[in-house]
């Protein structure tokens, strides 16, 4: 139990700006992915072995690099009278050149996963699942 709550507060200090990702740095001419990260809280990637911290712009999205498997990661502490809780969800998929994807923290029965859309399909709510979605890799 005292683990976890260590655990716990380490997670929260590196999410609330006391440590620190680093940022992705794109190379010159670097085809990238477009994710839509809007109400997902601390959202982080890992690409390479590496964490890193997404840099979306004003209306919640970022670039991610494409052709290789990245995670998605979300980090949620809630608090109220004398209790906590904490989830870290993760997924990963394969961002594919030019595309634009949708990530969601599902949140139910203090339980939290991570749920990655392609945007812009036909059908009425214009999502797809994401085909390659797949458990988290980066170690």
């Amino acid at each position: 139990m005292k683990r976890a709550w260590i655990l716990g507060w380490i997670a929260i200090a590196a999410t609330s700006g006391c440590a620190s990702l680093p940022a992705y740095t794109f190379q010159p001419g670097e085809i990238t992915a477009t994710v839509n990260l809007k109400g997902v809280p601390a959202p982080s990637f890992c690409a390479g072995g590496t964490v890193y911290k997404f840099t979306p712009d004003k209306q919640g999205r970022a670039h991610v690099p494409v052709g290789k498997r990245i995670d998605v990661n979300s980090f949620v502490y809630l608090s109220g009278y004398q209790q906590y809780w904490t989830c870290h969800a993760g997924m990963s998929f394969v961002p594919e050149a030019s595309l634009s994807y949708l990530v969601n923290l599902e949140m139910r029965d203090q339980a939290c996963r991570v749920e990655i859309y392609r945007e812009g399909a036909s059908n009425r709510t214009g999502l797809d699942l994401e085909p390659s979605f797949g458990r988290p890799s980066c170690r």
